[in-house]
């Protein structure tokens, strides 16, 4: 039956497995609760095919054409997809566990509450598709595009997504814990309330991205772009940013406790109100930054440059500030009760009734200070 003619046929809850439609033509066929298990469909058409309920389990659909194909609440499990254009097609609740689309074209495809658990993706163009909800848990993902893509509330944890592309996708409330996203470029995505805990996102790119209130605890992110990311109340306790840029970055009431945060970009970053005791900041360049009534007790900062900050009413109880450079800083009430000054710059900062109990200014530069 290789190079059949079936379009506009009406074939519903017919029994075609292991049927042999290489190359077949089924535009606009109805195949509703169809039987194709291991059938062979390589490289046949089945433009606006209608196969909802079908069960297409280990069906062979490598380079076949299935634009605005109806696959809702298909059976696709193990199904080997590769290279075939699914642009449009819907997918909505369907069992694609296993399935290999490696290659294929998802376009604007519609993938809600669909199982993709260890599917391969790979290389797949994925720019605007549909993926609400979709469970891509353990699936391989490397150097998909999923630009513009909808993944909102979708699972993807313990999957391998490096080198991939997330441009101005919308992963809210996604889960990602423990998948390795590194190098990826997820610049303008929404990420609010998302799922990243202990997940690999060093040398990713996430500049403008939407953090707020996203949970990163554990995560890796050594050398990451988080320029103008906005990380509002994110839990990043502990994590490694140490090499990362951020600059402009909003992370105002965000968790920093324990962070390693340093020798960062951090010009102008915003920390107002946050969580940050004993955070390392050594050799940071956070010129211009706001720390204003932020928790900063223990924190390491030796090295750093904090040149025109803002540190109003926060609290620096036993932080290191060694060898940094605070000229025109603005300590204006905060407290330095046993913090460590020796051999800072202070050139006209501000200390305004600050608590200074304690504090060590040996050797440290207070010309023109305002006290």
């Amino acid at each position: 039956m290789t190079d059949t003619e079936l379009s506009d046929s009406i074939l519903d809850d017919a029994d075609l497995s292991h049927a042999e439609l290489m190359d077949s033509i089924l535009n606009d066929t109805q195949l509703n609760g169809s039987v194709l298990t291991e059938a062979n469909l390589e490289r046949a058409d089945l433009r606006r095919a209608r196969l909802q309920e079908a069960q297409l389990n280990k069906v062979n659909l490598s380079e076949a054409i299935l634009n605005k194909a109806d696959f809702l609440k298909a059976d696709l499990s193990s199904a080997k997809m590769v290279n075939a254009d699914l642009s449009r097609a819907n997918f909505k609740n369907a069992n694609m566990s296993g399935a290999d689309l490696s290659d294929s074209k998802l376009s604007i495809a519609i993938f809600f509450e669909t199982n993709l658990r260890d599917a391969r993706l790979v290389r797949a163009d994925a720019r605007g598709a549909k993926m609400a909800a979709a469970d891509l848990n353990n699936a391989a993902l490397t150097r998909v595009d999923f630009t513009g893509a909808d993944l909102t509330e979708a699972k993807i944890t313990q999957s391998d997504v490096t080198l991939a592309k997330f441009n101005g996708a919308i992963l809210r409330r996604a889960s990602l814990e423990g998948s390795d996203l590194s190098e990826c470029n997820l610049d303008i995505a929404d990420l609010n309330n998302a799922i990243l805990i202990k997940t690999n996102l060093e040398g990713s790119h996430m500049n403008r991205a939407k953090l707020n209130e996203a949970n990163l605890q554990g995560a890796r992110m050594r050398g990451t772009n988080l320029s103008r990311a906005k990380l509002g109340n994110a839990n990043l306790a502990g994590v490694d940013l140490s090499d990362s840029n951020l600059e402009g970055a909003n992370l105002n009431g965000a968790n920093l406790e324990g962070t390693d945060l340093s020798r960062t970009h951090s010009p102008e970053a915003v920390l107002e109100g946050a969580a940050m005791k004993n955070a390392r900041l050594t050799g940071a360049n956070l010129r211009k930054a706001r720390f204003y009534q932020t928790n900063l007790e223990g924190a390491d900062f030796a090295g750093a440059n904090l040149k025109e900050s803002s540190m109003e009413e926060s609290i620096l109880k036993n932080a290191d500030l060694h060898y940094t450079a605070l000229d025109k800083a603005n300590l204006s009430q905060a407290d330095l009760t046993q913090a460590n000054f020796s051999g800072a710059k202070l050139v006209e900062s501000i200390l305004k009734g600050a608590k200074k109990e304690g504090a060590n200014f040996e050797g440290a530069d207070l010309t023109d200070v305002k006290e």
